[in-house]
């Protein structure tokens, strides 16, 4: 499936939790996390996280 500039999107599954996020800097926030189901190795694969998301070494 293709959704404007060609950007391959995966479908959107259900509604699993909103959340709010009171911010006094920002103002507040709404958070919504779909399910997005699983992803295939290779896909997985391709994520990469910043060097400050990266979990400590145990």
């Amino acid at each position: 499936m293709s959704y404007g500039s060609e950007v391959q999107q995966p479908p959107i599954g259900s509604l699993l939790v909103v959340d709010w996020a009171p911010n006094d800097a920002e103002g507040d926030k709404v958070l919504y996390l779909f399910d997005g189901g699983e992803l295939s190795p290779d896909t997985a694969a391709l994520i990469k996280l910043a060097s400050d998301e990266q979990p400590a070494p145990e």
